[in-house]
């Protein structure tokens, strides 16, 4: 038999069972930590994931919401600078005022010839 302890006076425990359940008890907590440590891993990887998904979903529509605003201000310029409310951009004038002259020196070329 055992040497035997008294916890109180109806619960007798003798060290081999104490050894066994205290082993159970440790063998649970272990498979609880490793399962939860997994759960977590995997909820994690989730969350990254669709933290991602969403930051790319974000830039996406601000990039869609952005280029609408430009289309739409480029209209306007356009209708504006076709109604003449405002002039013409100066680059605009000076590339067309530099294909004249180029034209013109073409032209004159031409001309001697």
């Amino acid at each position: 038999m055992g040497i035997k302890f008294e916890f109180f006076r109806f619960f007798k425990l003798n060290y081999y069972s104490f050894y066994t359940k205290k082993e159970k008890i440790y063998t649970f907590i272990h498979t609880i930590t490793a399962y939860s440590l997994v759960g977590l891993t995997v909820y994690l990887g989730y969350s990254f994931f669709n933290m991602w998904n969403e930051a790319v979903h974000y830039s996406y529509k601000h990039y869609v919401r952005k280029e609408k605003q430009r289309k739409e201000l480029y209209e306007k310029i356009r209708n504006a600078r076709d109604s003449g409310l405002i002039p013409h951009s100066e680059k605009k004038i000076e590339k067309s005022q530099k294909n004249t002259k180029k034209s013109q020196k073409n032209l004159e070329k031409l001309e001697r010839l």
